[in-house]
C-alpha cells in the first residue's frame, strides 16, 4: 500500500492545486459541466454524418475510461487489497454500441458519475504524499498517481472538444 496519507512536501498545494485545476478543465478550454448542462436532450444522441459517434457515446467513453483509471488507481496506487472490478477490453467495452441515451436520466446519470468519479479521483491527489503522487506501481510498474490525472486531463480534454465540435455541426453551440 502507498503511503497516501500526510501530503506535504514541496509539491505539496502548489502542484496539486494545478492538477486539479486542470482536472476540471476551463482556462483555455470548455468546461465539460457547461459543455453538457446546455447539450439539448434531444441532440445528444444523433450522429453527425461523417463522424463515428454520438454525444451520448462519448459522454459515456468518457464515464467508462475514468472509471476505469480511477479504479486502477485505488487498486495498484492506493490499496493493492482491493478487489479489481472487471476487467475492460479495449475497445469493446469502452464504447457502447447505443447511440441514443435510453431517456434524460440515462446522460444525468452519466454526466453524475463523471462529476463524482473525478471528485474521488481529486481526493485521492489531496491524500497522496509527493511520493505516493510519482511512484510507479501496478502491471510493469509504469503508472504514477500523477500520469493518471495527466491522462484523465487529456483525455477528458478531447472528448469535451468532440461534444463542443458535435454541437457546432447540430447548431446547438452558442460561444
Amino acid at each position: 500500500m502507498n503511503n497516501v496519507h500526510g501530503a506535504e512536501g514541496a509539491l505539496s498545494r502548489s502542484t496539486r492545486k494545478e492538477i486539479k485545476a486542470l482536472l476540471r478543465g476551463g482556462y483555455s478550454h470548455a468546461r465539460f459541466e457547461k459543455v453538457m448542462r446546455e447539450f439539448p436532450i434531444d441532440l445528444r444522441g444523433v450522429v453527425v454524418d461523417g463522424l463515428p459517434y454520438s454525444a451520448w457515446q462519448i459522454l459515456e467513453h468518457m464515464r467508462i475510461a475514468q472509471r476505469s483509471m480511477l479504479d486502477y488507481a485505488l487498486q495498484h496506487l492506493i490499496d493493492t487489497t482491493v478487489r479489481s472490478p472487471k476487467q475492460l477490453r479495449w475497445p469493446r467495452d469502452y464504447w457502447v454500441r447505443q447511440q441514443t441515451p435510453r431517456g434524460n436520466e440515462s446522460c444525468e446519470h452519466s454526466v453524475r458519475s463523471i462529476l463524482q468519479d473525478r471528485t474521488d479521483f481529486e481526493a485521492l491527489i489531496n491524500k497522496a504524499t509527493d511520493d505516493g503522487l510519482v511512484t510507479p506501481s501496478g502491471p510493469r510498474n509504469r503508472k504514477t498517481l500523477l500520469r493518471l490525472a495527466l491522462q484523465i486531463a487529456d483525455h477528458n480534454s478531447y472528448h469535451i472538444g468532440q461534444l463542443v465540435i458535435i454541437r457546432r455541426l447540430l447548431g446547438s453551440w452558442k460561444r
